[in-house]
């Protein structure tokens, strides 16, 4: 495969897996059912006020820099259309490091959705004697999977060696055409 192909394959990959990482924000993360204890008033029946259903993204997690950096992560092969072998190889790297950024911003905010949805609950609804149940969406994988394909699709466009040709356009003079 000539490297136009190659590295055409890996900037969509990285575009993809950016765009994956934005849409896996917006996704649900975390899925909240509460009832409110019952109320109870001398003289009167006991009223049990209707419970609900509150779904959290990653924005009402505290996990809304992920969706930038996505959108940072798409950018990258922009900068591999107008660079060098070398200079390729460094966005590579600036994408890889971004995407462990995101996996591991996910990895964190997995691990304290529980603690986070309990705080947001009780904090928009009457559900502060009632029971809470949460359970995880799948933002967070979604938004970790996104990155993963950016990192394996950055790793693939670094390693294209050589000039990309420049597509019909004339070479500038100064340079000196590859053998």
């Amino acid at each position: 495969m000539n490297p136009v192909r190659r590295l055409t394959l890996a900037g969509a990959g990285v575009i993809a897996g950016g765009a994956i990482v934005a849409l896996g924000t917006r996704i649900p993360w975390s899925t909240a059912t509460y009832r409110n204890p019952p109320v109870t008033t001398p003289g009167l029946p006991r009223v049990v006020l209707g419970g609900g259903r509150m779904s959290n993204d990653a924005f009402a997690l505290g996990a809304g820099y992920l969706f930038a950096l996505g959108l940072l992560l798409a950018l990258i092969p922009l900068g591999w259309l107008v660079v060098g072998p070398r200079a390729r190889l460094v966005l590579a790297l600036v994408a890889v490091g971004l995407a462990a950024g995101i996996v591991t911003g996910c990895l964190r905010t997995r691990g304290e959705i529980t603690r986070r949805t309990n705080v947001i609950v009780r904090a928009d609804s009457f559900a502060s004697g009632g029971g809470v149940h949460i359970a995880s969406g799948p933002g967070a994988a979604v938004t970790a999977s996104g990155a993963v394909l950016a990192m394996v699709s950055a790793i693939a466009g670094g390693t294209v060696g050589g000039r990309a040709p420049r597509l019909g356009l004339p070479e500038r003079e100064d340079r000196e055409p590859e053998p």
